[in-house]
């Protein structure tokens, strides 16, 4: 598991909202690493305020056959193998462009719905006409 934690000290997400959306940022590109570094069936993001009296994000890989950490055991390891996967999650490249990226985006989705539907080729409308008038 990875905890994501800012240097500002709050408790909740709602007592300082910017924050809290740039850690969810920074929190989804350490997600994308854990996929791509260990392959894990998903990768869980959770904020679970009640534990620690300071706002964090725990990222953390499923894996088949193993309930999520949440729930279960923390599995033992060793320094070793610790240092190992950090190496092989902080090796992996990732290009984020957060949140200016979701607005373009959701202005591509925008800008499709206004397009008809279906736009067919004149061959694709001739090849159904044809099974029309065959039918």
């Amino acid at each position: 598991m990875c905890i994501v934690v800012p240097k500002q000290h709050f408790e909740t997400f709602e007592q300082n909202r910017e924050i809290a959306s740039k850690l969810f940022d920074k929190a989804l590109i350490v997600a994308e690493k854990i996929q791509k570094a260990l392959n894990p069936i998903t990768v869980f993001i959770s904020v679970m305020q009640a534990q620690v009296p300071h706002f964090n994000i725990r990222v953390y890989p499923v894996y088949k056959d193993q309930i999520p950490l949440i729930e279960n055991k923390p599995i033992e390891t060793t320094e070793e193998e610790l240092q190992d996967i950090a190496r092989r999650i902080m090796s992996v490249p990732v290009e984020w462009k957060g949140r200016e990226e979701v607005k373009v985006i959701e202005k591509k989705i925008e800008e499709k719905k206004e397009k008809p539907r279906f736009d067919r080729s004149e061959e694709d409308k001739s090849w159904v006409k044809r099974q029309m008038d065959m039918a």
